[in-house]
């Protein structure tokens, strides 16, 4: 599967009981044995913040530190879930920086596909006015990659692809509003949980493995 990135939670009355632990007593609070090569038990950064609100997937881009805090005040107990893994505090900026940075993500690639057809001045391109003279190269090659992202939106949706049934979205409570992984759809996740998330009373944990 690889490495995926995760919003996580848990409540905070949780949160303060075990934030000052040592690993040892990490291990004795949830009932695992520590050893030194954690053979018989393990404890995993998705034991802690065991409720997943999104999902970011693989590949994700570095944010910058300052939206990050450490989960444990035992700098000892953070270390060892940091070594490899991602595993910080978040709150409702990070969220909303996560947003602005989607939103900036599906600007820029609609800028591009717009381009050979649209400048940022005029509204509508030269190739669009009756002149009579053949496109371009440029304004060709667009138009496929045109023809190609609605292909690959209609797919979402079950049309042009393998799955017939295919939606971008679910009505099952237990699972993301939203299942598309493109960003259109994606951030919309994000949205919802900017405006509903219950900040009084749970920690949001920003982990990955």
């Amino acid at each position: 599967m690889g490495y995926r990135n995760y919003l996580g939670s848990l409540p905070k009355r949780e949160y303060n009981k075990i934030k000052g632990f040592s690993l040892q007593e990490l291990y004795d609070y949830k009932g695992k044995i520590l050893t030194e090569d954690f053979s018989e038990d393990y404890i995993g950064v998705y034991h802690i913040a065991h409720t997943t609100h999104y999902e970011l997937g693989k590949y994700v881009d570095r944010f910058p530190k300052n939206y990050f805090k450490s989960v444990f005040k035992n700098k000892e107990t953070q270390k060892h879930f940091t070594e490899e893994h991602d595993f910080y505090i978040v709150n409702q900026e990070f969220v909303k920086m996560l947003i602005e940075y989607y939103t900036e993500k599906i600007r820029t690639y609609y800028k591009e596909y717009l381009a050979p057809f649209f400048d940022e001045d005029k509204a509508k391109a030269e190739f669009m006015k009756t002149k009579g003279t053949p496109p371009t190269e440029e304004e060709i090659s667009g138009t496929y990659r045109l023809i190609d992202h609605v292909r690959s939106m209609a797919m979402e949706w079950g049309v042009a692809g393998w799955l017939e049934d295919q939606i971008p979205y679910s009505l099952d409570p237990k699972k993301d509003m939203v299942t598309s992984w493109k960003y259109e759809y994606a951030i919309f996740n994000l949205v919802l949980l900017y405006r509903t998330f219950d900040w009084k009373r749970n920690v949001m944990i920003y982990y990955g493995y």
